[in-house]
């Protein structure tokens, strides 16, 4: 949390002062830099991660009241910083992480929640449908506030352009064909930039290394039986970390689901980008889904040690063991 608040302070300065330039030296001519990234979008996938962490906590009813202010600071300058970069897969990975943690622990029952009452539930539903509301005005208002309407105005202009979608409906018509193609094992991992030229119609003037969509590129590259794996690894990591959420202990059910809300908003994103092939976007993923899926040493109750029977304890006082008790010691002679 204290990373991504500081990478998200570093990403303002830096697109406030000098938008076009990576640490005021770069100039960039092919794409927009936020921060260290020279993709605004992938900057925008950190950000879904770290953000993650607060706002679970905050969420899950696991941080304490005097320190509530400054998670929501902290959370809302993360915000904020994501929706500057105008990235609109991150805008809509933000909003469906937040609702995701209204609709999970509005939904969820803590063990002390078990005597609530049907209105109970339905005021807990509404309070936690209003934090979210409320967050998502917030973080557009901040983002007003400093000044960057021009990110908004950038985001609501590309989304009435004539191609919304930037392309990206052609490299997906490209990709499925590719697919068709080679349906079963895929091209390989790490070949569609090589294939795509094959199958693009177009003058093939940009080579293109990404599919803008994961989920596509993973059928391609790897076909059905890496589809049937990914798959497998997504659905392993919402089955154990929800088993995780149930944890008696507020703290270890919080980070639960922050963690498993940050891969969401990530997996969510993955729909019309590649942020999951930067290295350190993909390194925080797993750390998260580690940390969502950590097993719940917590709840273990402490192991009884076991005592030596009188008939296999030495009467030697240097032979006793350092956990035997005295009493299960027998008597020298």
């Amino acid at each position: 949390m204290v990373f991504g608040f500081c990478l998200a302070l570093f990403g303002l300065t830096q697109s406030f002062t000098s938008p076009t330039k990576v640490y005021w030296i770069r100039e960039l001519n092919q794409s927009t830099a936020f921060g260290p990234f020279i993709n605004r979008h992938h900057f925008a996938g950190y950000m879904e991660l770290t953000i993650a962490l607060p706002l679970g906590l905050l969420f899950a009813g696991a941080v304490d009241k005097e320190k509530r202010l400054i998670y929501l600071f902290v959370a809302g300058l993360m915000g904020v910083g994501l929706v500057m970069t105008a990235s609109r897969g991150g805008i809509i990975s933000l909003v469906a992480e937040i609702l995701f943690l209204g609709a999970v622990t509005a939904i969820w029952r803590k063990h002390s929640d078990k005597k609530l009452t049907r209105t109970g539930r339905l005021k807990r539903l509404a309070a936690r449908a209003g934090m979210a509301t409320a967050l998502l005005i917030g973080l557009f208002l901040g983002v007003v506030l400093l000044g960057g309407e021009f990110s908004l105005n950038r985001f609501i202009d590309s989304v009435n352009t004539d191609d919304p979608t930037t392309g990206r409906a052609h490299f997906w018509s490209v990709t499925l064909n590719i697919i068709k193609a080679h349906p079963y094992l895929g091209t390989g991992l790490g070949a569609f930039g090589v294939i795509y030229t094959q199958y693009d119609t177009r003058n093939g003037l940009y080579r293109l290394e990404q599919a803008h969509n994961d989920y596509l590129q993973v059928l391609s590259d790897a076909g059905i039986v890496g589809a049937v794996l990914a798959l497998s690894f997504v659905v392993l990591l919402f089955y154990k970390a929800l088993a995780r959420a149930k944890s008696r202990d507020d703290f270890r059910r919080g980070v639960a689901l922050a963690a498993l809300s940050g891969c969401f908003g990530v997996l969510v994103h993955s729909f019309f980008d590649f942020t999951l092939h930067t290295t350190s976007n993909a390194l925080l993923f797993l750390v998260l889904a580690a940390l969502a899926t950590l097993n719940g040493r917590v709840e273990d109750a402490p192991r009884k040690r076991r005592r030596r029977s009188s008939s296999t304890t030495s009467t030697e006082p240097s032979a006793i063991s350092p956990d035997t008790e005295p009493s299960a010691v027998a008597p020298g002679k």
